[in-house]
């Protein structure tokens, strides 16, 4: 092991240039790296732990994914669409663009954080809490009243990033869904056809000077 010394102006370290850490079973090239430490131990058991790291990882270099949240969800809808009825992959196609896409979609996929998906659970969750006017809620564009829904086809979306090795732990996991009150409804009186003439009626029959 060619340990070798070196300094700067502020310190003084070692390095190991060109460490074997093993060959990736995909594309049969060895995967080499430089390691630097204070100390050659230092040195030795960070070889150590990228060797081990390696052979976790099913001896493949695993590069940072460069995907974003909507390339993902487009892989895994084009897998869901084969399996469901052309009307039921429209309307997921629709949730996606509708809700998911406006809150995630640009990010890379190892950048959807749990504190990212539980900002827009939240979100979505006041605006389902809204009192309904006449029984129909009316919904800010990219919210929903089914919060349970969403969140569930994220967690699909998530699990299908963890299985493909694109990203270490599912968010939606630690993310907990509010309980969502539910509010009275606000109902608009109105008068009928049938209300209105006997209204009318009753005004025709009363004094001038009432």
């Amino acid at each position: 092991m060619n340990i070798q010394e070196y300094k700067t102006k502020s310190s003084t370290g070692f390095i190991l240039k060109g460490a074997y850490i093993g060959t990736d079973k995909l594309t049969g090239k060895q995967v080499r790296t430089d390691i630097r430490a204070r100390t050659k131990k230092g040195i030795k058991n960070e070889f150590d732990r990228l060797k081990s790291e390696f052979r976790k990882n099913g001896c493949i270099k695993r590069e940072k994914s460069m995907l974003t949240f909507e390339d993902v969800a487009n892989s895994w809808f084009d897998t869901y669409s084969l399996g469901v009825k052309p009307q039921t992959a429209r309307a997921m196609r629709l949730r996606l663009k509708t809700y998911l896409f406006p809150e995630f979609g640009k990010l890379k996929i190892d950048r959807v954080t749990p504190q990212i998906v539980q900002t827009a659970v939240n979100k979505w969750a006041k605006n389902a809490a809204k009192p309904p006017v006449n029984g129909n809620t009316v919904h800010d564009k990219g919210q929903t009243v089914d919060v349970k829904i969403i969140l569930s086809t994220l967690n699909r979306i998530c699990k299908y990033a963890l299985t493909v090795d694109l990203i270490d732990i599912n968010p939606c996991d630690k993310v907990t869904r509010p309980r969502i009150k539910k509010s009275n409804p606000e109902r608009v009186k109105y008068l009928d056809k049938e209300q209105i003439s006997t209204f009318f009626s009753y005004v025709d029959y009363l004094p001038n000077d009432y």
